[in-house]
């Protein structure tokens, strides 16, 4: 039966001793989500001569009824297992995907549960549409399922359809083409039921592995014969990983029972070595998931235990650092448990204790080192402040689209740190599976993760071959793309090349950028390579119409069309929001064809598109900081609007730019101007001495925070003229005017004055207030 194929083809790695040295798998079980979670469950049921006392493998499932949900991929790091079923008939997260991989070890399987494939293509892929617009086809799941049916390293079950790849030792990388142009025949939906339910060659070969050994955390059941030589230099499934069971061959992990420094790896000896070698400790360890960084973390914070320090280790979750503690503890056989959290030295008095990321601990206690695991999913903000409490700290983090801050890390923190002489160390080489795995090369395909590379002699010769002056003279070189026929190498150019540009980059926003309907993209090639990209949103317009009134006022935030409802809200007029915009979300270069006026060309190309689209402004939301600001203002966009709060990727705020293409736009640009004018002003003026277009926003403002629509850190410059004028003729000092004239607020008096309880009390009684004195009409 197909049920018994795949569950002897699911276990043989564990039966047959080849776990440590064999590739990682990928099943696809394509059916409803009933008779996926049948399958399921007589999959993950432990084979009948297992020892019942303890686990063979350990598995987690994602996704299914009563299991994690999705957007689970913060409480999967740091953690390992053998087997991970992730469904996705209740949505698809690319990013979830890739984090739930990031778990499995060596010889595991990551069961992907799906719909139909030709249901699954025809199921909005996005969580949020942009309002107006509807999804009714993905392009990017119709990708995948093509790749899946293309590829033989993909293993599928479906109930017409069983295809079990053997598990393999060898290396493997993919055909990087598009679908349709793949060197392979390409296998249409319909035709799955052509192709043979049974897999008789690899059926035999599971049937002759189940007659050898099946390893059971600490214990060994026997089936049957078997040979001991094939067991050496192979971990047990479960057995914690000591440093003396790190070794340089073949990365293949033996078993250790305490750490010694000379156990770790290559790679990890050596940033261990350097790190601890500094006089005072400051540094930064990257790598990719499943390169063994928990593991050094594990050891590093081991080793100033058995020097009698205390060591602080923080994470967004505390389930992340699970392996962490486990090689600490492991590390030496004298650290036992103190406390829930807290971990200790007997013989020398060391504490390792994990605490929350809101601890006051971090800001005001002491410890001989700080160490911050994924970094970059903590705000640049915290880590900054963290960092300056503690004398030695270390940061760890991957950067692979899991985290919150991703790029803004990189770009931002990093450069800050190593100009101050912190230590940058990086693993590259797979400690958690086998070097080239399959599963790991295979996703990153998939969700077009694999990021953008040039050889550096073809970069060279691409720019000797081109002056700046003929890229000013061909205005050809930017495109405008199809999504649906854009060949799989150009695509993956550019979504690199994306992903540069944004402090956030996930892979589910490149799902986002080949699905949505009010997207565009536009491309500009040097000799056939892709060195710069844009990606335009449609906003406002017909769609966000039925809205307007709303938006401007508000009270309703419908999904997308972002610069479209902040302008809007801006004028606190909803005929802003019917204006049809053009947003440039992201647009980059390659580093090596910067400052040569590309970006400037790929903008220019954009205006003319716009033009003939009759568009009637475009806008931009980014990072604010110097040489952005240069570039858009040299671009001849003008600035509206700037954010309150700092974003935690970047560190910075965010500034809105337009740029004004048809006439009416251009004669409302000047009321967004003269408010951005007036907002940023270091004066108060009385609301009478402002324009009178200015005045009735400002009160419009003021009575959309009495309807609760605004909150009061929305409308601090209204406020403060009309108080302004309300006050200039009170003969009678009241301890309100200097309170609500003065920016910024000085919201803690204001509570004291207004017996308010907290923040919100604090914006009810302001409003009370505000009735009371507004103009009625």
């Amino acid at each position: 039966m197909a049920q018994n194929s795949v569950y002897s083809w699911l276990y043989s790695p564990f039966v047959n001793a080849k776990q440590r040295i064999t590739h990682r798998r990928l099943l696809v079980i394509a059916d409803d989500e009933a008779a996926c979670a049948n399958k399921v469950a007589q999959l993950l049921a432990p084979p009948s001569k297992f020892n019942q006392g303890e686990q063979s493998v350990s598995t987690i499932v994602v996704g299914a009824e009563g299991t994690l949900q999705a957007n689970v991929r913060k409480h999967l790091l740091g953690n390992e297992y053998d087997i991970g079923v992730l469904y996705c008939h209740r949505g698809f997260s690319p990013s979830d995907l890739l984090a739930l991989a990031g778990t499995l070890r060596y010889g595991g399987c990551l069961i992907l549960c799906t719909p139909p494939f030709k249901q699954w293509i025809n199921t909005p892929s996005m969580a949020k549409v942009s309002y107006g617009y509807q999804q009714t086809y993905s392009r990017y799941i119709a990708r995948l399922t093509n790749i899946f049916i293309e590829t033989h390293e993909v293993s599928m079950w479906t109930p017409t359809r069983l295809h079990l790849a053997p598990p393999e030792t060898t290396s493997w990388t993919p055909t990087h083409c598009h679908p349709s142009t793949a060197g392979a025949p390409t296998q249409s939906l319909e035709g799955e039921s052509d192709i043979p339910l049974k897999n008789q060659t690899v059926e035999k070969s599971i049937e002759k592995d189940t007659q050898k050994n099946i390893r059971i955390g600490r214990r060994q059941e026997t089936l049957g014969a078997f040979n001991a030589d094939e067991l050496v230099g192979v971990q047990e499934v479960g057995e914690s990983v000591g440093v003396q069971g790190l070794t340089d061959k073949m990365g293949v992990q033996e078993v250790g029972e305490n750490v010694g420094v000379q156990g770790l790896n290559k790679e990890q000896r050596t940033a261990f070595n350097d790190f601890v070698a500094m006089q005072c400790l400051r540094g930064i360890l990257t790598a990719p998931r499943g390169r063994g960084k928990s593991t050094l973390l594990g050891v590093i914070a081991a080793y100033f235990v058995s020097q009698g320090k205390t060591v602080y280790i923080t994470s967004t979750v505390r389930r992340n650092v699970d392996a962490l503690i486990k090689h600490c503890c492991g590390a030496f056989t004298t650290i036992k448990q103190k406390g829930k959290n807290s971990y200790f030295d007997p013989k020398t008095g060391g504490v390792c204790s994990w605490l929350a990321t809101d601890n006051p601990k971090l800001f005001y206690g002491q410890c001989d080192l700080l160490i911050v695991d994924e970094a970059a999913s903590l705000p640049l903000p915290t880590i900054k402040t963290c960092l300056s409490h503690h004398p030695q700290w270390l940061l760890a983090t991957t950067l692979q689209g899991y985290e919150g801050s991703g790029q803004g890390f990189i770009h931002r923190l990093l450069p800050s740190l190593l100009a101050k002489n912190a230590l940058h160390r990086t693993l590259t080489a797979p400690y958690r599976w086998v070097t080239g795995d399959k599963l790991e090369i295979l996703l990153n395909h998939l969700c077009l993760f694999e990021g953008y590379s040039f050889n550096n002699d073809l970069v060279s010769s691409l720019v000797d071959r081109v002056s700046v002056d003929e890229k000013y003279s061909k205005l050809s070189r930017v495109t405008k793309c199809d999504l649906d026929t854009m060949p799989y190498g150009e695509l993956n150019e550019a979504m690199g090349l994306l992903a540069l540009a944004h402090y956030q980059t996930t892979p589910d926003d490149f799902l986002r950028i080949l699905d949505s309907e009010a997207l565009l993209l536009f491309v500009y090639k040097e000799n056939g390579r892709i060195v710069g990209a844009a990606v335009i949103y449609n906003e406002g317009g017909e769609q966000l119409a039925p809205l307007a009134h709303e938006v401007a006022e508000g009270s309703r935030r419908p999904a997308g069309h972002m610069s479209a409802q902040r302008i809007a809200l801006l004028a606190g007029d909803g005929s802003f929001a019917k204006q049809k915009y053009w947003r440039i979300n992201r647009i980059a270069v390659h580093p090596w064809f910067r400052n040569q006026g590309i970006g400037t060309q790929i903008i220019e190309e954009i205006k003319q598109f716009a033009h003939h689209h009759n568009i009637d402004c475009l806008t931009s939301s980014y990072g604010a900081k110097p040489a952005l600001n240069r570039f858009w203002h040299n671009n001849g966009f003008v600035t509206i609007d700037t954010g309150i709060k700092v974003n935690k990727a970047s560190g910075d705020i965010s500034a809105l730019v337009i740029y004004p293409l048809s006439k009416e736009f251009n004669e409302k640009a000047n009321l967004l101007t003269s408010l951005y004018a007036n907002n940023n002003n270091s004066n108060v003026f009385k609301l009478t001495e402002l324009d009178k277009r200015v005045q009735k926003v400002y009160l419009a403002k003021l009575w959309n925070f009495c309807h609760g629509h605004l909150s009061l850190e929305q409308v601090t410059m209204p406020l403060a003229s009309f108080c302004k004028l309300l006050f200039a003729n009170d003969i009678d000092k009241n301890e309100l005017q200097p309170l609500l004239c003065t920016l910024p607020l000085n919201t803690s008096e204001l509570r004291k004055v207004f017996k308010a309880s907290g923040k919100s009390d604090l914006n009810d009684k302001i409003r009370n207030w505000l009735i009371r004195n507004l103009p009625k009409s």
